[in-house]
């Protein structure tokens, strides 16, 4: 049995992108250290706006060298008065279905009743929620670590019905303006504004999705885009969730990016840059090389402008697109260019932690497998 001692006692399980997790925990001063392949140390200061960690677990403070070791002194560490219902996950190796049934009995030696989540992989957000096990019973999380097991009672999902309410049930879509997800939309928004009230500005809003996410976050919170249909849509988004759960102060206007923005109050930058023409899965190579040729210079205009907006230190995130070709992914290439009018790139993850979705221009791909158009992610500081 090993007994080491951390003082960092909760863990952040990661989402699909780990490197998009762990950059999002590290803007908001969670200070990220290494744990397992899918979880990290974390401070646990204020998980709530989170957008791309799965769970935070209250970790008990120690090491144990076996699985079932560790879940005993998690099932010891528990009380309660009514029928406890329980579920496992494991991020390692070990037998589910063996620690269920050693809980089951251990806890009937401590006189707690209990009933189980069967589950051979980790718990999804649906079974932890439906089955209450944060707020009426416990989702105990292992993690098998160059050390030995650490352990602990997850405390925090995300709200990932309101994430489907405000993809799926606004008023306004538009399939062809690029569709960041929520999740994408709310960690970059929380990158851009690293944990300060600051508002948040998007110059090529569209239909407003990475606003309603800056908005829910209580940010003050700003959108243009040069279509009038677009910024019409985006203020029936804005508005229906101002019905649903209240608004800061916001504001949407027709606007080309590549001219002067148009507020005058200091902001952060959050955006999915303009895309040209809509990609198809079938789309051959000449038409990814003519839209790259019509999306640079756009681009770099617009990067021009931001320059003179930003305050000295100020984020500009913003998602690139890149495409899956044949035998290789194709991006833009104004990357240096756009350092040279006065930016800084910010590493997305602290020094040590190596993930495959961090690439050579220190920014993050962002896609569903089968999808052509990838959301390439970086984090630029004015200087």
């Amino acid at each position: 049995m090993v007994n080491t001692m951390s003082n960092q006692r909760y863990a952040a399980v990661l989402g699909r992108n780990p490197a998009l997790s762990i950059a999002e925990l590290h803007a908001l001063k969670e200070n990220p250290q290494p744990l397992n392949d899918a979880a990290v140390f974390i401070e646990g200061i204020n998980p709530k706006p989170l957008g791309g960690t799965l769970k935070v677990v209250e970790l008990l403070n120690r090491t144990l060298s076996t699985a079932e070791d560790m879940i005993d002194a998690l099932v010891d560490a528990t009380s309660s008065d009514q029928k406890l219902r329980f579920g496992i996950s494991i991020y390692g190796k070990a037998d589910v279905g063996g620690l269920l049934m050693r809980s089951k009995r251990r806890l009937k030696t401590i006189s707690i009743s209990s009933g189980f989540v069967q589950s051979t992989e980790p718990l999804n957000l649906a079974q932890v929620k439906h089955n209450d096990l944060i707020s009426k019973g416990a989702e105990w999380c292992l993690f098998e670590t160059n050390d030995g097991w650490r352990g602990g009672k997850t405390t925090w999902i995300p709200d990932f019905e309101g994430f489907s309410v405000r993809d799926y049930d606004k008023p306004k879509s538009d399939s062809k303006r690029g569709m960041l997800p929520p999740q994408l939309a709310r960690a970059m928004v929380n990158i851009a504004t690293k944990n300060e009230p600051t508002a948040v500005y998007d110059p090529f809003c569209g239909v407003g999705g990475l606003l309603l996410e800056s908005a829910a976050l209580d940010h003050p919170t700003y959108g243009s885009d040069v279509d009038p249909k677009a910024i019409s849509d985006a203020k029936k988004n804005l508005e229906w969730l101002g019905k649903r759960s209240g608004l800061p102060k916001w504001n949407v206007s027709v606007h080309d990016a590549t001219q002067p923005l148009p507020i005058s109050e200091p902001a952060v930058i959050a955006t999915e840059g303009y895309l040209g023409e809509l990609v198809a899965p079938n789309t051959n190579d000449e038409v990814v090389e003519r839209t790259i040729a019509e999306v640079e210079p756009i681009m770099l205009k617009f990067f021009e402008t931001a320059r003179n907006f930003l305050k000295l230190g100020q984020r500009l995130v913003i998602t690139l697109p890149a495409w899956k070709l044949k035998n290789e992914i194709r991006r833009l290439t104004l990357v240096d260019r756009v350092l040279a009018l006065g930016y800084t790139v910010i590493r997305p993850v602290p020094e040590g932690l190596a993930l495959t979705e961090l690439n050579r221009r220190n920014s993050i791909d962002v896609a569903r497998p089968k999808q052509r158009v990838i959301h390439e992610l970086i984090i630029l500081e004015r200087t």
